[in-house]
């Protein structure tokens, strides 16, 4: 599966793997780009699985620790299957993680007044 998003001040876009079966997700490489991010670029490898799931991809980067990270929330219009498809996105969100877990965070809308296209 793909992750591409875009608001005009920034984009969201690469491969990850989701098995619906065992609500998993693998091969995570995507990748945050442009002013709407705190940070010019951000690679995102890893999940949160207590926020991820069929309807909801939690993507955050692969660190022990992720204080001060980027992380972005995507709200989808309907529930992934595991098969390649194309889902709309309802709602994306950029925290910036204040712990190492991210279970405390800043959250500021991705793409607030600005028209949001997407898909997975």
């Amino acid at each position: 599966m793909d992750v591409v998003l875009d608001n005009g001040d920034g984009t969201v876009t690469g491969p990850f793997d989701y098995d619906a079966m065992t609500n998993t997700f693998t091969n995570v490489n995507v990748t945050a780009v442009g002013a709407a991010f705190p940070a010019s670029s951000a690679s995102l490898t890893s999940i949160l699985p207590d926020f991820s799931g069929a309807v909801t991809i939690d993507f955050v980067p692969s660190l022990a620790d992720i204080t001060g990270a980027q992380d972005v929330y995507i709200s989808l219009a309907s529930p992934m299957t595991g098969t390649r498809e194309t889902i709309g996105v309802s709602d994306v969100y950029m925290y910036i993680c204040l712990n190492s877990d991210c279970s405390d965070y800043d959250d500021t809308q991705w793409g607030s007044g600005v028209p949001l296209t997407g898909t997975i």
